[in-house]
């Protein structure tokens, strides 16, 4: 028997893996379908870093093959909790500035830029629309 519980349940999970890997992983895929349409970007791949470190090792491959995220996907996730973890306490001032810059789902100025700005005379345009 493995000392102190953790490594006797972390045994049986690597056995269990290598056992029944396709059980596990239709397992996460189900999981990961039914609750995909409430999660967001840093949601997944929190989610999926989870799952992941919850396997052990060689879950982040079980994880991006049962999900179809990317296997960097899931080591970024991993990342954030890890800087989470080490995140100082909620009522320190230092907490809350970044707190502010890391709940960004993305970085600043990711995503889609507007119209106006990849149309320089669009704006002109439809004003001028607006006022005929």
């Amino acid at each position: 028997m493995a000392g102190k519980g953790g490594s006797l349940l972390k045994t049986e999970a690597i056995y269990y893996r290598a056992k029944n890997g396709t059980v596990l992983e239709e397992q996460i895929r189900k999981k990961y379908s039914e609750m995909r349409w409430a999660m967001d970007e840093r949601s997944k791949r929190v989610w999926a870093a989870s799952e992941a470190k919850a396997l052990g090792r060689g879950g982040g491959t079980v994880v991006a093959q049962a999900t179809g995220l990317s296997r960097q996907t899931i080591q970024a996730g991993r990342k954030e909790i890890l800087r989470r973890e080490g995140a100082p306490t909620e009522s320190s001032p230092a907490a809350e500035s970044q707190t502010a810059r890391k709940d960004r789902l993305r970085r600043a100025g990711g995503g889609r830029k507007s119209l106006i700005r990849q149309q320089p005379g669009l704006q002109e345009a439809l004003e001028k629309l607006q006022n005929s």
